[in-house]
C-alpha cells in the first residue's frame, strides 16, 4: 500500500487503514515503515508535483463526472451543479458526490 502512496504521512495512512475497519496509532505506522526501511515523514519528500498527483489518482480522475441538474423546489426551478466520483477500487463503499446551487 505504501509504495503507491509514498507522499502520505503517518496520520493519512492511519486514516486509510481506519477506513478499512482497523484501528492503529501513528506510532505503529511509523514503526512498521521504519522496520521496512522507509524513512519517517520529515525525511521524505514534502511536496508532490502535479504530474505525480495526477498519475497516482488517474483512475479516479478519469471516472469523475460533473454535470448540472434542474430541480423544482418550493422557490421555483433551481439549477444544481453536481460532482460525482467513484469509490477507489472498493465498490462496496458506495460513491462520492456533492451538489450545490451556488458553486464558488
Amino acid at each position: 500500500m505504501h509504495g503507491k502512496i509514498a507522499p502520505w504521512g503517518y496520520d493519512r495512512i492511519v486514516g486509510a487503514v481506519a477506513n478499512l475497519g482497523y484501528t492503529i496509532s501513528d506510532q505503529t505506522v511509523g514503526n512498521i515503515l521504519k522496520r521496512h526501511g522507509i524513512s519517517p515523514a520529515p525525511e521524505r519528500k514534502t511536496t508532490t508535483t502535479w504530474k505525480e498527483s495526477s498519475t497516482l489518482h488517474m483512475d479516479m480522475l478519469v471516472a469523475t463526472d460533473f454535470f448540472t441538474a434542474e430541480v423544482w423546489t418550493l422557490g421555483g426551478l433551481v439549477t444544481y451543479d453536481v460532482l460525482f466520483f467513484p469509490p477507489p477500487r472498493q465498490p462496496e463503499s458506495g460513491c462520492g458526490w456533492g451538489w450545490t446551487p451556488h458553486p464558488s
